[in-house]
């Protein structure tokens, strides 16, 4: 029997309900999945009850996102309550397209992976860029079902440091693996670089993160040149001089190119921030015994940062290694040593011209990482010579 996919979208945007249809229908016709969507309720049947029946048996859900999307209470108190239930058990697979531009943002969808890039949903498209967008769509839908996967290419090749003479002596130093992922997944081009971006991946492992960036949206391209690995390892995803979108800026599209294609970036594999509830502390937002932090190795902000009041802490091995790779890529690409006086700050578009390191959070008012945590900041202070700079 076919995979089933369900499709969740608002009334208001049936057009592109049928658009995808169209798309997908070579793969119905084939019987190689099923499309389920509310249209298929006949009259006198109980709407409800068939919406429920066909979650049970779904393996994808496909939610068409739009502002009508976000704003509807069925799907807010009724579908999408189930549909993130059963992926967190892990029994469907979420994928979302931008319709419309939204604010996924502020909504339960936006840990998921797009289907597309949000920042040019299928609306802002021209026509030809659509067909393009929903065939990409479509593959991402296929591979989902099928339960194929985009594995990044481990090479057992060490990328020496080179040129990493700012190491503290007697310190040790990490290996750096290549760690591809496929180029239609980042822009394969040369761009100068003059910044180097520090985030947290708020996932499990680097190879987690790693594959999830191997099997996103080609259209999307979201991914970051290094992973750390908690006990140090450097996983490079593809060539520093390449890159791709890691920032999720709501700017214009000519000054978030730019700025994303300065910098490169650093992802530290981590939990991120941790929710307290009844006294024990949980990661992803989530409930449950998989997601129950255990580990003492947790600091307390002591108010909340954005929303969250305590972090793990990153490992010594992981911010030793995070300190000598920004010190090789410091000298190779001859990337300022400076960085803004307020760690914690959140400076926008005041950095759209900051050469040096920063956090995302820094960027991005809705982010966390890296961990608002003063000695690792101080720590990259006095590793990599940093000077703080004031942001007017």
């Amino acid at each position: 029997m076919p995979n089933q996919v369900f499709v969740s979208y608002s009334h208001k945007d049936k057009k592109w309900l049928d658009a995808l249809r169209i798309h997908l229908k070579p793969l119905i016709r084939d019987e190689r999945i099923r499309v389920w969507d509310d249209t298929r309720i006949r009259e006198g049947q109980i709407w409800r009850d068939e919406i429920r029946a066909a979650l049970a048996t779904a393996s994808v859900a496909v939610l068409l996102v739009s502002p009508d999307f976000l704003a509807s209470d069925f799907i807010a108190e009724d579908e999408l309550p189930q549909l993130l239930d059963a992926a967190r058990r892990g029994g469907v697979t979420i994928l979302w397209v931008a319709v419309r531009y939204s604010s996924y943002k502020h909504s339960k969808i936006e840990p998921y992976q797009a289907a597309n890039d949000p920042q040019t949903p299928l609306a802002s498209l021209r026509p030809s860029q659509r067909e393009r967008a929903f065939v990409e769509i479509c593959e991402l839908i296929l591979r989902a079902t099928t339960g194929a996967e985009s594995e990044p290419e481990i090479q057992n090749r060490v990328i020496e440091p080179n040129r990493s003479q700012r190491l503290v002596e007697g310190l040790p130093v990490f290996p750096t693996v290549a760690a591809r992922i496929p180029k239609g997944r980042f822009y394969d081009e040369q761009s100068r670089k003059s910044g180097i971006a520090i985030h947290h991946t708020v996932g499990r492992t680097a190879l987690s993160t790693l594959k999830w960036w191997a099997e996103g949206s080609p259209a999307a391209k979201v991914a970051a040149a290094y992973v750390i690995e908690r006990d140090g390892t450097i996983f490079e995803a593809f060539q520093p001089l390449a890159w791709g979108y890691q920032f999720g800026l709501p700017w214009s599209s000519k000054a978030r190119t730019a700025f994303e294609r300065r910098f490169i970036g650093i992802n530290l594999a981590s939990e991120g921030g941790l929710i307290d509830v009844d006294g024990k502390l949980y990661a992803f937002d989530r409930v449950s015994n998989k997601t129950l932090i255990r580990t003492a190795d947790v600091f307390d902000f002591g108010e909340l940062y954005r929303g969250y009041r305590y972090f793990i802490r990153y490992p010594e091995p992981q911010v030793t290694a995070l300190v000598q790779l920004i010190n090789r890529l410091c000298d190779d690409y001859e990337i300022p040593r400076r960085v803004p006086r307020g760690f914690f700050d959140y400076y926008g578009q005041k950095l759209a011209r900051f050469t040096g390191i920063i956090g995302h959070a820094m960027v991005r008012g809705d982010k966390t990482d890296p961990a608002p945590d003063r000695e690792f900041w101080e720590r990259l202070v006095s590793g990599c010579k940093l000077t703080r700079v004031p942001i007017a």
